[in-house]
């Protein structure tokens, strides 16, 4: 994800390098930044949120790992579900 942010925030740069003179193009630069990243990473920051708090609950952290354990398919829908959709991903996951 850090990776990922890192490409995010240098596009938006890179978008508006011929106005970053302008004082008050550093917020609209942040806000563009902020809505990207959310939409980005929001909902695999709230997955990996539930699996954390589970995680610290005995019973459900063990009713997870049964219901995991239970399909490989399942087991990597969940697991792809908290990285990125990119080509790069997506090539490894094959091997």
């Amino acid at each position: 994800m850090a990776l990922e942010s890192g490409e995010l925030v240098s596009i938006v740069i890179a978008d508006r390098l011929n106005r970053l003179d302008d004082p008050n193009e550093a917020q609209s630069l942040a806000k563009e930044y902020e809505t990207l990243y959310q939409q980005k990473f929001n909902s695999r920051l709230r997955l990996c949120s539930m699996l954390r708090r589970a995680a610290f609950v005995p019973g459900l952290a063990e009713l997870a790992i049964r219901f995991f354990s239970s399909s490989d398919s399942l087991r990597r829908h969940l697991a792809r579900s908290t990285r990125s959709a990119s080509k790069a991903n997506l090539s490894v996951q094959r091997s």
